[in-house]
């Protein structure tokens, strides 16, 4: 009885969650699609071009900053094809085919990968931590934007491999169809974007001091994040270059991505403000608490754990779990600037994979505090429920905050201007030269 009400309250969870999807994104505008994604979209619908060409081209689908995610670059031009598909078929909206479907498939291995990997885990506390992740600004913002639909595949692809990693630790098992898996996901997400090659190459670099005391087990997880790693590296300096010089006759340079250490160098002050920033995300995510207040939260549960559990190398890994966030917290704040700078910017998008990882930290934080839940189950309920309403209520505060940027006000105001132009199928004077190429390239066989 209790396996049958545990699938339905799971069960129960992912529709609720499907639920929050759809409500992002009709309480923002209903869709809305970023200028640079208007760029993108358009040469992706180029039909006198190769599949090929369209794709190995850093020029036009990320403005010659070449950082080898062309798999990223497949999965937007699925996207565009689907988008202009549904418009010829006389269903138009900004919503991206792919962000959905992930956004299923990210809901359905997250509930089965915490009943399988953890089962310790109540479904009730599953259920709701899935709910507040759908319910925080950052993911309900991010899947309303037409924008790169790839970032939410690779937290997809990060979740799964969260899961898998688990059950290899958890279960003391090598098996080789896992380790498979593993390093697949490593490389599948290494080039989608550059953080999923973040996560192989630091990862890597935790497992090597683990590989180093002589487990069999550790040594093969090293190896399965340390070989794509070895494959991302290849393909970024060697691999990725000669396809796009075999498809579009030209050389990607490096320069951008060489440049990260010395911006370092040049803008020390982000040191701080990584730190603030992550902070500032924690409070987005679990329900508004003010950050000053999550910051000592924070510290006295690191206390407490320590003391409770006497275990100085196992809040090590916690330390170095966070150190990992931050780290790539402060080089996307580095390599682009506008992701602390604009308001807008610290509610959509770019932090999404950073609100993923908070929620996988929130599964290996409910798994050790099993035994409180248990007492206290209630008070475990009323915590995660009122993050939740926490997040619903913030909502339009966040979307205020996010219409004062400048930025953000002229993508809605931009949407509806190519909106109203594809549903009249006439062109609009006011159209600025990315949402013109748009809307020639929907309609060119429309006529």
């Amino acid at each position: 009885m209790k396996l049958h009400s545990s699938t339905a309250l799971l069960v129960l969870a992912g529709c609720g969650a499907m639920a929050l999807i759809a409500g992002s994104f009709l309480f923002w505008y209903g869709g809305l699609v970023d200028p640079e994604g208007c760029l993108y979209i358009a040469s992706y619908l180029d039909d006198g071009r190769s599949i090929a060409s369209r794709i190995f081209d850093p020029r036009r689908n990320e403005w010659g900053h070449y950082q080898a995610r062309d798999l990223g670059f497949l999965i937007e031009f699925v996207d565009a094809q689907c988008f202009r598909l549904l418009y010829r078929a006389g269903h138009f909206h900004f919503l991206s085919c792919v962000q959905v479907f992930t956004a299923a498939a990210f809901c359905a291995i997250f509930l089965v990968g915490t009943r399988l990997v953890f089962p310790e885990i109540p479904a009730f506390v599953s259920a709701l931590l899935l709910l507040v992740f759908w319910s925080d600004v950052v993911p309900s913002a991010s899947i309303a934007v037409y924008y790169r639909a790839g970032r939410l595949v690779l937290g997809t692809v990060l979740l799964l491999l969260f899961f898998l990693v688990a059950a290899h630790y958890r279960r003391r098992e090598s098996r080789l169809p896992r380790l498979l898996a593993i390093a697949g996901l490593l490389i599948a997400g290494g080039l989608i974007d550059r953080q999923g090659f973040f996560v192989a190459a630091a990862g890597a670099c935790v497992l090597a001091i683990g590989a180093g005391r002589g487990r069999s087990a550790d040594r093969r997880l090293f190896a399965a994040f340390a070989a794509p790693t070895v494959v991302l590296i290849a393909y970024d300096v060697l691999i990725g270059p000669a396809l796009v010089h075999r498809f579009n006759g030209y050389y990607p340079s490096l320069d951008y991505q060489k440049r990260t250490l010395a911006l370092l160098w040049e803008r020390p002050v982000y040191l701080l403000r990584s730190g603030f920033y992550l902070l500032e995300q924690a409070s987005f995510w679990f329900g508004g608490v003010p950050v000053a207040l999550f910051a000592l939260a924070f510290a006295a549960a690191a206390l407490a754990y320590l003391r409770w559990r006497g275990r100085a190398l196992r809040l090590g890994f916690w330390a170095a779990g966070f150190g990992l966030v931050y780290t790539m917290a402060l080089l996307m704040m580095v390599r682009h600037p506008p992701i602390y700078t604009f308001v807008d910017h610290r509610r959509w998008y770019y932090p999404l994979i950073i609100h993923v990882l908070f929620l996988m930290g929130a599964v290996l934080v409910a798994s050790e505090a099993r035994a409180w839940i248990a007492r206290r189950s209630f008070l475990a309920v009323g915590i995660l429920a009122l993050a939740v309403a926490g997040n619903l209520y913030r909502l339009p505060d966040h979307r205020r905050k996010m219409l004062e940027s400048g930025y953000y006000r002229a993508m809605v105001e931009r949407t509806f201007l190519v909106r109203n132009a594809l549903q009249a199928s006439t062109g609009n004077a006011a159209l600025d030269s990315a949402s013109a190429g748009l809307f020639e390239r929907m309609t060119a066989r429309t006529k």
